[in-house]
């Protein structure tokens, strides 16, 4: 119950969609079967041990050959039938997770997705499963009295599973969902298991871990693309961010080599995108909807702003974004452009943060933010006149701490108050006329802006190839030491004096 609260909104419909039928079948199965099954209970954990043994086993010994874990979407009959298997034995031997931990595992799905969708499923199969087990007289009041004493360690469990799972690295993530579900592989095959017999009940066993949220992951992508937490939301983001305006016209690039430069910025392990209503009019999130189709939404962090000033054009504007990007829910919903002097007192006063709050209760958007890039005494404002900001969005670059310096007065500011911090214009507002000047390269941009503490570094990728370079930047990236940055900074500074760098911010009068 507790856990299910807190993913309600989490998980893969699709893979819940494709289990839960088959599961019914295999709960119905379990039923009949029960009085065999239950007396013959070893043959049944053999027989699942070998299964996930296998699966194990066929997944790195594919990974040995090319080079990495295969990542796909098994199909519908292949869900139903993981599904049926899961029903069947968690009907009668209560080890109904490898079966799931199995079709799920190659999807590689974000991994509080991954744990929201066993959460959602087992939470599913167990009310199926209570018809079958009243009619076979599995329930007395010991039951329910037990059940009483263990709900508040349930709600602690279900907390400090959040707490891990924002935590630990994607990497030993992916290490743990592998060995406990071949240390589960042992166990079932041996019927040795130290930790049930020490505690004397299956609720150790993978199937409960993973409904209170504490040891399913998904497997990261292989190429180890760091993650950081954004703020208060807890969320996991990858440290490179994708741009949205560079996907459409503002990047020069074809709808089809668009959607492929997304496609492998998810292949790079980037799953933060950023888009705007505005963008393109229209086309950059029209072009990231397609391109987020097949299985890619479930994968990604998905951000888009509005610059509108009014509530029910706001409201519309969303309600148009949410089509165009064809989901039913924007991970992060933001302000755009807080550059004018009333716009803090338009957004909390005039009923835009009221009708932002109320598409939250809707479960159209889960978290709001706001972006600008013009005065960081209109971030300060918008976060001091109290509302509990998820994200903000603003410039942050070499240039930056030398004039209007967001860097300096709004940064602190923000990550006091535990808003994520999304880091843009890191190359300034021309990045190839500022990288003409050799104050600084690409790299030295990216890494100055990583070296703070920011969620994620916001970047306008329109090629393959400036992908994959400012990916390969963020895996190997190092801080600044304090001797580098002075060193750039000072290289910057004439530029960053004079506003060059930065055409975006308000002018000297």
């Amino acid at each position: 119950m507790f856990a299910v609260r807190h993913y309600r909104r989490t998980f893969d419909k699709t893979s819940v969609q494709r289990l839960l039928p088959g599961s019914a079948l295999g709960i119905g199965a379990g039923a009949f079967f029960f009085g065999y099954f239950s007396q013959h209970e070893r043959v049944l954990e053999m027989g699942l041990g070998c299964l996930a043994l296998l699966f194990v086993a066929f997944q790195f010994g594919r990974a040995a050959i090319v080079g990495a874990v295969r990542k796909q979407r098994p199909g519908t009959l292949a869900g139903v039938l993981m599904g049926a298997v899961s029903g069947f034995t968690s009907t009668i031997a209560h080890a109904g997770a490898p079966p799931v931990v199995i079709y799920l595992l190659p999807q590689q799905l974000p991994r509080h997705m991954f744990v929201g969708t066993t959460v959602i499923f087992f939470a599913m199969l167990n009310l199926l499963k209570l018809p079958p087990y009243w009619g076979l007289g599995l329930f007395h009041a010991d039951i329910f009295k037990t059940t009483l004493l263990l709900a508040p360690l349930a709600y602690v469990g279900v907390k400090l599973g959040v707490f891990l799972l924002q935590r630990f690295s994607d990497l030993w993530f992916n290490r743990l969902v592998y060995g406990m579900l071949l240390a589960t592989a042992v166990q079932l095959i041996t019927g040795n298991n130290l930790l049930e017999a020490m505690f004397n009940g299956r609720f150790l066993k993978l199937s409960t871990a993973a409904a209170a949220g504490l040891s399913i992951s998904a497997a990261p992508n292989h190429h180890d693309m760091p993650q950081r937490i954004l703020g208060r939301t807890g969320e996991s983001v990858s440290l490179l961010g994708l741009g949205g305006a560079h996907v459409a016209d503002h990047g020069n690039m074809e709808e089809k080599a668009a959607i492929a430069l997304m496609h492998a910025a998810i292949d790079e392990g980037i799953n933060f995108f950023d888009n705007a209503w505005g963008y393109s009019n229209g086309a950059s999130e029209i072009r990231m909807g397609k391109a987020l189709r097949g299985g890619y939404r479930e994968r990604v962090f998905l951000m888009t702003k509005d610059a509108s000033r009014h509530p029910k054009r706001a409201i519309a504007h969303l309600e148009e974004s949410l089509r165009r990007l064809q989901t039913d829910v924007i991970d992060l919903w933001q302000f755009h452009s807080i550059r004018q002097p009333d716009d803090p007192e338009r957004i909390y006063e005039q009923g835009l943060l009221e009708a932002a709050l109320k598409a939250k209760e809707e479960g159209k958007i889960r978290y709001i933010g706001f972006t600008g890039h013009t005065l960081p005494s209109l971030h300060v404002e918008m976060i001091e006149r109290g509302f509990a900001w998820d994200a903000t969005q603003m410039p942050i670059n070499v240039f930056d701490p030398h004039y209007l310096s967001f860097v300096e007065h709004v940064l602190p500011v923000a990550v006091e108050r535990n808003i994520g911090v999304i880091a843009m214009k890191t190359l300034g507002g021309r990045p190839e006329a500022i990288l003409a000047t050799g104050v600084a390269t690409a790299t030295e941009c990216l890494r100055y802006a990583m070296s703070l503490p920011v969620a994620t570094v916001c970047s306008g990728m329109d090629s393959l190839e400036k992908l994959r370079q400012n990916a390969d930047i963020a895996r190997q990236f190092a801080p600044l030491a304090d001797d580098e940055r002075l060193a750039l900074l000072s290289r910057t500074q004439e530029l960053g004096v004079q506003g060059t760098g930065e055409s975006y911010k308000a002018r000297r009068p």
